[in-house]
């Protein structure tokens, strides 16, 4: 059995609401900062080893819009994250496990 621990995630709790269908097919730009913020604030509190190990993850998505350091963290979250089904019992809505993303790309050591 293997148990993993989210180092990283994205808060449903200041997320925007829903918006409407229509509206619903390009992210807006404050919901897209807030879900960076969160990543990078996530990021800046783990210890260095933890640091280390999250940037040594798979990159298939690349954001390109800050400096190399941000978007490698955040290519990292988005490439690696996996979204959390609303259940009412957690606040967490996508979050970095590092032993299932491991298992995912089969590279589990």
């Amino acid at each position: 059995v293997v148990y993993d621990t989210a180092l990283l995630s994205i808060s449903r709790q200041s997320m925007a609401p829903p918006k409407e269908q229509e509206e619903e097919e390009e992210e807006d730009s404050s919901d897209t900062a807030f879900k960076h913020e969160c990543v990078l604030n996530g990021f800046k509190s783990l210890s260095s080893e933890q640091q280390q190990n999250v940037l040594s993850y798979h990159r298939q998505i690349e954001i390109t819009d800050y400096d190399q350091t941000t978007n490698e963290i955040l290519s990292v979250y988005f490439t690696n994250a996996y979204s959390i089904v609303d259940d009412g019992g957690t606040d967490i809505a996508s979050a970095f496990f590092p032993n299932i993303a491991r298992m995912n790309h089969s590279c589990f050591s």
